[in-house]
């Protein structure tokens, strides 16, 4: 079952073309059209995706809460994820009681996520949340886990010279199998990731945990690899002084990341040369091939592989 409880965000595609193309059937429900989803309702399904977007009118609604609650207390599978929730619900059973989540923090006002050490949910992963957009993420929560809960993903502090490392105890995410159910916890919208296929494979871990079949998720490489190049949008953008451009790539191949200024002509080359087969990332301090420092505006940045040719915009700040 897939709630969508967002106001009028319109973020359904989201999800429902990563279940399409996932292969899964599924039911929608929209709180805004068809009210308050009965619990009978919820019961005859053994997964639940409930989202809220980054709605601060309203985020989950109190029948929504009861209704989960109860949900849970019958064996219930839950995915429950959207901005400010973690603020919304921090005296409530559901969320310290149910799905073990104790809130620290409206805004970290940090938007990468990274796994740390044993991770039974999400195997070895690491994002950025989307700053802009219609799936942008304004206030993403910071939570811990209250054991037997455990945090799947940290908000990661590091400087860009130090990406990867940990600078913060306090989690995004956090799941819990309790006696009868699972949950996990997004303090943010899952459709804020940034990067779609990352997106995808974090939905299909999640669900596939929910259901109980995936307890070799670090033996399962394959899965993480990606199938189609891809060029994600920069993070930070505007920026000022560096930025980061994601890319993937689904097979060994020489890639060239390059800058173009905006007649089209070339004056950064950020990366030439063989790549395995995954994701990769390379930062752009604003800089031309010899250094000097370039005039704000809007630069192109591309992904050239063979025939794939990708583009993107972004803009720099001074």
């Amino acid at each position: 079952l897939l709630v969508e409880d967002d106001g009028d965000f319109a973020l359904a595609d989201y999800y429902t073309s990563a279940l399409n193309t996932l292969g899964l059937g599924f039911r929608y429900w929209d709180t805004g059209v068809e009210g308050p989803v009965p619990e009978d309702t919820l019961r005859r399904f053994t997964r639940v995706i409930w989202y809220t977007g980054h709605y601060f009118g309203h985020t989950l609604y109190s029948h929504g809460t009861a209704a989960l609650e109860s949900y849970l207390a019958h064996g219930g599978n839950l995915f429950l994820n959207g901005s400010m929730l973690g603020l919304s619900l921090k005296n409530s059973t559901l969320l310290q009681d149910l799905l073990r989540v104790a809130y620290v923090n409206h805004n970290t006002q940090l938007h990468r996520l990274v796994t740390q050490g044993a991770n039974p949910v999400l195997g070895s992963m690491q994002f950025w949340l989307s700053r802009e957009g219609d799936n942008r993420q304004s206030l993403p929560n910071e939570v811990d886990a209250i054991a037997p809960g455990q945090a799947l993903l940290f908000y990661d502090r590091s400087t860009p010279e130090g990406l990867g490392t940990i600078r913060s105890t306090g989690a995004g995410a956090v799941a819990v199998e309790g006696a009868t159910y699972r949950a996990v916890f997004f303090g943010f919208g899952w459709e804020g990731i940034a990067d779609a296929q990352l997106r995808q494979l974090v939905l299909m871990r999640v669900l596939d945990w929910l259901q109980g079949t995936v307890s070799d998720v670090e033996e399962s490489e394959d899965e993480r690899l990606p199938a189609v190049f891809a060029l994600a949008p920069n993070y930070p953008n505007p920026f000022n002084p560096a930025t980061h451009i994601s890319f993937a790539v689904p097979r060994a191949t020489r890639v060239q990341v390059r800058v173009l200024n905006s007649l089209g002509q070339v004056v950064r080359v950020l990366k030439d040369e063989l790549v395995p087969q995954g994701y990769h990332q390379v930062t752009w301090d604003g800089t031309d091939a010899n250094g000097v420092r370039l005039a704000s505006g809007v630069y192109l940045y591309q992904l050239v592989a063979g025939e794939v040719r990708l583009t993107r915009k972004c803009v720099l700040l001074f």
